[in-house]
């Protein structure tokens, strides 16, 4: 992951947290062709938050996958959870607000904007990843088999059994779990979302359920809290594939509430006070070496009422993320998320220390490479898929 962005409507993502997405709000509210665009709100201030989450995944892998467990919380694993839970709140109001009146042609223009959104970038990063495993493991290297789950997106769905290396978590195979599930539990979700789109209340229930159901499968069954991924629950689901229903749920129950009540002034001081009361609770529940585990299992419905409160941009801390200067910053989260671990070989290879005085180089090594790829690999994709979209049908 894995889910994702990973900006928030494409994408959107332990030891291997957007999905981003996981999987960004201003790639998918522009990704449609001009005839076709839907007429959605831009959430400048949560695309931020998504930046500063996949650093935070990225610092934690840097430490955790190098023997340094004491040097983060091990609570950065759930900003995979926000990835999910972003990617429901904002694909919701893109698919609220399609001009597609049927099925099919929804199916196709989602699929045409997720594979030009995701597949560019993603699949540079496979052909680096096969380059390093061959280096790393000669004849022991994986099967072919699994390069090719990994090109499809399908090793988060069932495909990935029996694979030694490729998708492990200091891969960026490995960590794109929270993709492949975000790609096609996302598929299925959203149909699911276009199809009862004309009755809120009818997809507020459905949407309750497969939460309730997602968290209390987790609670009851997961080994080890919510850092699961590749596990299988039985021989069709995998636990990562619940985590991302269960985030994408909440994210589309928060939209829901937002579309329902976004006419109703808070006022800028109830959503500083909402926005601060939220951050520090996150800190207090999630900042210390020692938190409490059981806790990450309600992180995905605190982290859809943060979006939902963040999404009236109305409040301190998001009028502050919203400010320009941090555009440059907005729509890099999926870079960051995807090649972090190659970063990290790389600090492997050359011999570099994993500490504090490193740490920030990594990081804003990392900055630079993913703005640099964002430039040339991600916005000429999304650029090609704009142009390959055909009119809406139906409409």
């Amino acid at each position: 992951m894995a889910s994702e962005d990973f900006r928030a409507a494409t994408t959107r993502r332990h030891r291997f947290p957007r999905s981003i997405d996981s999987h960004d709000s201003h790639a998918d509210q522009r990704s449609s062709h001009e005839r076709t665009k839907p007429v959605g709100k831009h959430f400048d201030g949560l695309d931020v938050v998504r930046t500063i989450l996949a650093l935070t995944v990225a610092l934690g892998h840097f430490f955790y996958l190098n023997g340094r467990d004491g040097s983060i919380p091990h609570s950065f694993i759930l900003a995979v959870d926000f990835f999910f839970a972003l990617s429901g709140f904002v694909l919701t109001q893109s698919v609220l607000t399609s001009s597609n009146r049927d099925l099919s042609g929804f199916v196709q223009h989602f699929a045409v904007r997720r594979i030009f959104r995701l597949m560019p970038l993603y699949l540079l990063a496979l052909v680096a990843t096969a380059i390093v495993q061959c280096l790393q493991y000669g004849s022991s290297t994986d099967p072919f088999y699994y390069f090719l789950v990994g090109a499809l997106l399908l090793q988060d769905i069932g495909f990935a059994k029996g694979a030694m290396h490729i998708f492990l978590g200091d891969t960026s195979m490995g960590v794109a779990w929270s993709i492949s599930v975000e790609m096609w539990v996302g598929l299925a979700f959203f149909c699911m979302v276009f199809v009862l789109r004309t009755s809120r209340t009818q997809l507020a229930c459905c949407c309750l359920a497969i939460a309730v159901a997602c968290a209390a499968t987790l609670v009851n069954d997961s080994p080890n809290f919510l850092d699961v991924h590749y596990q299988q629950v039985n021989s069709i689901l995998t636990f990562g594939a619940l985590r991302c229903a269960l985030g994408l749920s909440l994210g589309c129950l928060a939209y829901i509430t937002y579309a329902a009540t976004k006419h109703v002034a808070f006022g800028t001081g109830l959503c500083s006070v909402l926005e601060v009361a939220l951050v520090v609770g996150c800190f207090l529940l999630y900042g210390k070496m020692s938190y409490v585990r059981q806790n990450e299992f309600i992180a995905p419905l605190i982290f859809a009422v943060v979006i939902y409160v963040f999404s009236r941009q109305s409040g301190v801390i998001s009028r502050f993320l919203s400010a320009r200067v941090f555009s440059p910053a907005r729509p890099l989260s999926y870079a960051i998320y995807l090649i972090h671990p190659l970063s990290v070989v790389a600090f492997r290879y050359y011999g570099l220390a994993f500490d504090w005085r490193h740490a920030f180089f990594y990081i804003a090594s990392l900055l630079a490479l993913s703005f640099a790829l964002n430039r040339t690999i991600e916005q000429p994709g999304i650029r090609l898929g704009q142009r390959l979209l055909p009119s809406p049908r139906g409409s």
